[in-house]
């Protein structure tokens, strides 16, 4: 989505947030890219999901053992130049966190 990245730039975006269902380093290239392109912090969310967190009635297609990550995570942040700053954090809960300065 190029055109809507081009649009918040144009609007000075500082912190870029991207919360996601896929934790693959596809996307944190993507993440890196858009740090870069936008010249700003990006914040990358994604869940960590187990089977133990789906409802007992849910069909257990990932397996019965209740600590099979179905979901890994991959929570970042990226600086304006690309460099990763915190994360990523995989197939554990975890919230990165770092002061930033922002104009």
């Amino acid at each position: 989505m190029p055109a809507a990245r081009m649009a918040m730039y144009q609007q000075d975006v500082q912190l870029y947030c991207a919360p996601t269902a896929n934790g693959t380093p596809a996307h944190h290239a993507t993440m890196w890219h858009i740090a870069q392109e936008g010249r700003c912090f990006v914040l990358a969310a994604n869940q960590v999901i187990r089977v133990k967190d789906f409802p007992n009635d849910h069909p257990h297609v990932f397996g019965d053992d209740l600590q099979t990550v179905v979901s890994n995570g991959g929570s970042a942040i990226i600086g304006p130049l690309g460099d990763v700053l915190a994360g990523p954090f995989y197939d554990k809960e975890a919230a990165p966190t770092l002061p930033i300065a922002v104009s």
